[in-house]
């Protein structure tokens, strides 16, 4: 398995057997197989686009900060890898993170944005990623046991982004880029567990219900073949009620600083086809 540069809260690492599976149809023919198109329109750590093995790839996410360093690996990468270990090699204690996420939030440059975002992605909290209402980022200091430069892994995705458009659009956007053949796999913020009644409820991402039911029913339109991730409710199988498989998955929460509260959440993995 090939692992991400960055940690990220909700990776795919867990049920990425599963979601290949169903990319190529049999996992036991993986390594001859190889598609002509992959598609993530919420490409997050990008674990599962590092493990699908294609002609060319699209990935696109929402959030600006995570698409900028996809965008500089692809243009800059081998400086900005040399740049990115310099930092970590200097600045890892709880004084410095500080002082670096303040610098990333008041940042304009591009490439130093790029930077400080991994940085702050490998030291702080969990690898979460969050911002107040003023687009600050603000999640905490995580005093991580070990400080673990990536740079294997930058390598090897910044080989990948080679044959990869990147995009930082909404999810709709990218669905008018996909064409018959083409393999899908989204894995948006998830339907909330406390409330799945409405469709005006807002997810912690701020994903409403509303998108939720428009991404249904993209997947259920397309030509292509499409994988969607998401939480295991009556609301998730309501929306999905037409898709051709729906794959009950058992994943463990590691988000929880209280690892008694780290329990089984129920998932599905929806097949349109």
């Amino acid at each position: 398995m090939r692992k991400s540069f960055l940690k990220w809260a909700g990776g795919k690492t867990q049920s990425l057997k599963i979601i290949l599976a169903e990319v190529y149809c049999d996992i036991e023919f993986l390594e001859a197989q190889k598609i002509s198109k992959f598609v993530e329109p919420f490409v997050g750590s990008g674990v599962v686009f590092l493990n699908v093995e294609a002609e060319e790839y699209i990935i696109n996410d929402i959030n600006s900060d995570l698409i900028n360093v996809y965008n500089t690996l692809k243009s800059d990468g081998e400086y900005y890898i040399k740049e990115a270990k310099n930092v970590f090699s200097k600045a890892v204690d709880e004084t410095s993170f500080y002082e670096l996420r303040e610098t990333f939030n008041e940042s304009k440059d591009a490439f130093e944005k790029a930077i400080l975002f991994l940085y702050l992605n490998k030291l702080c909290f969990n690898g979460l990623c969050r911002y107040n209402k003023s687009g600050k980022f603000n999640v905490p200091y995580g005093n991580p046991s070990t400080i673990y430069f990536p740079e294997k892994q930058l390598n090897s995705t910044m080989i990948k982004l080679e044959r990869t458009e990147i995009y930082n659009k909404p999810f709709q956007d990218i669905f008018d880029l996909i064409k018959k053949g083409d393999t899908i796999y989204c894995d948006p913020p998830y339907v909330s567990l406390s409330d799945i009644s409405s469709f005006t409820d807002y997810s912690s991402d701020g994903f409403t219900n509303k998108e939720q039911l428009e991404l249904a029913k993209l997947a259920e339109k397309s030509k292509a073949k499409v994988l969607i991730s998401n939480h295991d409710t009556k609301f998730s199988r309501k929306i999905y009620k037409n898709s051709n498989k729906l794959t009950e998955l058992e994943i463990k929460r590691f988000i929880s600083a209280d690892g008694d509260k780290r329990k089984p959440v129920k998932e599905l993995l929806v097949v349109y086809k």
